[in-house]
């Protein structure tokens, strides 16, 4: 969490305050200060300094002096805590110093390494980062490697043909999809005089209802505009139903407008 912060305050500014934590032997949680998203390049940039400080197996000490004498010295304390008179000052090299009650590492070469595993919003002006370390850190390294391979093998490719490929396929499934809906309204523009046949008659009044399978709002607003040209004086209630969304669309015909 101390490089972290360190890293943080280094690529975004000093503006970035610690406002709360989780840290445990393998994992880590860390709130922060800041007013947008983090860059994806950015991210990179802060993982590879911590990492690069994790390599460096910088000493990290702790010492006890006075909570003033700290203040002093600029030493980053967290904000809102109310310290003692006396307080304990961690330092990792030249790189962090901090004031923190915690348990530490001999140096900072004991972590292993780190991997940034998410970054995200919390709160207005709150931004959360987590990432694993050590044994964890090698085992999303290798289980993303793991992924990577399987994917390569599905789509016989090599790993740097995987983002074409990939944007290929979706442009295929989109267009598929375009296909498909072009088909269904063909479908159900042909329905057009079997739905009418079913409408109920209110006095002059013609109310036609029907439940369309796989059908958007785009589609149910051409089928209503065929049933009230065929029926000026109606009222339709279409209902579309595709996976788990619904859609209803309600037209009136020109005659009791």
């Amino acid at each position: 969490a101390h490089l972290l912060q360190a890293a943080l305050r280094h690529f975004l500014g000093e503006h970035v305050r610690q406002s709360g934590s989780l840290v445990a032997p393998d994992h880590l949680r860390f709130d922060f200060t800041h007013h947008e998203a983090i860059d994806e390049e950015t991210l990179e940039q802060i993982e590879d300094q911590i990492n690069a400080w994790i390599l460096a197996d910088l000493p990290v000490t702790c010492a006890e002096k006075p909570l003033a004498e700290a203040k002093a010295e600029g030493i980053i304390a967290l904000f809102g805590e109310k310290y003692e008179d006396m307080v304990r000052v961690v330092r990792v090299g030249e790189v962090s110093a901090e004031l923190c009650g915690g348990t530490h590492c001999a140096r900072s070469g004991e972590i292993g390494s780190v991997r940034i595993t998410g970054e995200s919003s919390i709160a207005a002006g709150i931004r959360r980062i987590e990432a694993v370390a050590g044994q964890a850190a090698l085992e999303r390294s290798r289980g993303l490697e793991k992924a990577l391979a399987r994917a390569v093998r599905q789509l016989s490719a090599t790993p740097e043909e995987l983002p074409a490929r990939i944007a290929a396929l979706q442009k295929q499934i989109s267009e598929l999809e375009k296909q498909v809906q072009q088909a269904r309204r063909l479908q159900v523009s042909t329905d057009v005089d079997k739905i009418i046949d079913e409408a109920v008659s209110i006095g002059s009044v013609s109310l036609v209802t029907a439940r369309i399978e796989q059908a958007d709002d785009e589609t149910l607003g051409s089928l209503a505009d065929q049933i009230t040209t065929k029926l000026p004086a109606s009222i339709v209630v279409l209902a579309g139903v595709n996976g788990e969304s619904a859609v209803l669309v309600v037209k009136v015909g020109e005659q009791l407008v």
